[in-house]
């Protein structure tokens, strides 16, 4: 302990309350990395634990430096840096070293157990992976060196052992549904399935429950499988637009998905959204820079990367004994690429 504290009262809850003119719970939220609190809010709680030096009770005394570990599958153009961006804001704020690395896979050097030991030795005190296929060696490779495991959409369950975050993809995905059905849509299609990919299945799995609570089939051939990219959604786009009956309403998996599709229906001589209306998910910077600008549901990118943070300090102090689920709410946001379906 700090030699200039000993001695004196430790601060508590109450007073970091009274110090930020907040309530005991706002103070709690801010602690524990809830995304509830507006940002002026958290920066004022913040700011009063830093001039009071609030230590929670039972917790010890932070290294001067811990360096978590962030892993990713790969790294794309927009969610990755976004994910990143929230996670990096959030490890300066706490006083956190991060490491960028690519996840260990299956038939790829490092194998699990060389990229653990690899960055134990260097001083990582815990990983967090990013959209990535999380294997038994890995968990059990990270269990027998103590290196506490946060997942950030994983591909599949990482199993019991790793705390994992994500977004409200069943719910997500049934919205975007939903208002495609309401503007008077009736053949709907989705675009970039892989039910190999959690996060992907639940969001097949909650598009295809608002047509089926509205009466719209769902048929067979407007299922467009494959990878998450903007050259997949060309590809699944210019099948569509190729068809004697293409869809009116297109939800797709991601937002590189819902981009490659307007730019093949375009290159097919279709307009979106007078020809086809198409909804993303993520809100990734360039759904708001695109021609349409995209309808989308927003998934809270930036603050499931500070989130993945404060978890992993959790478990690194022991606040946090076990792995937890947490899923934060997504948000339709409505642009220019839907519009009601016009009369035939």
């Amino acid at each position: 302990m700090n030699e200039a504290r000993k001695g004196r009262r430790r601060t508590t809850l109450q007073d970091v309350a009274a110090r930020a003119q907040v309530s005991t719970a706002t103070v709690s939220k801010v602690i524990h990395g809830h995304a509830d609190i507006g940002g002026a809010t958290r920066q004022r709680v913040e700011q009063a634990l830093r001039d009071l030096d609030y230590r929670p009770v039972g917790r010890p005394d932070p290294p001067r430096t811990t360096t978590i570990v962030a892993a990713f599958d790969s790294f794309g153009p927009s969610y990755s840096p976004e994910v990143l961006s929230g996670l990096m804001d959030a490890a300066t704020r706490l006083g956190v070293r991060v490491v960028a690395d690519f996840c260990p896979a299956p038939g790829r050097s490092p194998s699990a157990k060389d990229w653990v030991q690899r960055h134990v030795s260097a001083g990582a005190g815990a990983a967090i992976l990013v959209t990535a296929p999380i294997s038994s060696q890995l968990t059990d490779a990270a269990a027998g060196h103590g290196l506490p495991l946060v997942a950030i959409d994983p591909k599949t369950d990482p199993g019991p052992g790793v705390s994992t975050i994500g977004s409200t993809n069943w719910a997500g995905a049934a919205s975007a549904a939903a208002h495609l059905i309401e503007l008077g849509h009736r053949r709907i299609a989705f675009a970039g399935l892989d039910l190999e990919t959690d996060y992907l299945a639940e969001r097949y799995s909650g598009f295809r429950s608002s047509l089926e609570r509205a009466g719209v089939p769902l048929r067979p051939e407007y299922i467009g499988y494959g990878g998450t990219d903007f050259q997949h959604g060309q590809q699944i786009g210019a099948r569509y637009a190729q068809m004697d009956e293409p869809p009116t309403g297109v939800v797709a998996a991601t937002d590189s998905v819902a981009l490659g599709v307007i730019e093949s229906a375009r290159r097919h001589g279709m307009v979106c959204p007078d020809d086809v209306s198409v909804v993303g998910f993520d809100d990734m910077l360039p759904a708001r820079w695109s021609t349409p600008l995209l309808t989308t549901v927003r998934q809270p990118l930036a603050e499931m990367g500070a989130l993945a943070v404060r978890a992993a300090l959790d478990l690194l102090s022991g606040e946090q004994t076990g792995a937890q689920q947490l899923h934060l709410a997504t948000t339709l946001i409505v642009r220019d690429s839907t519009r009601s379906l016009r009369a035939e």
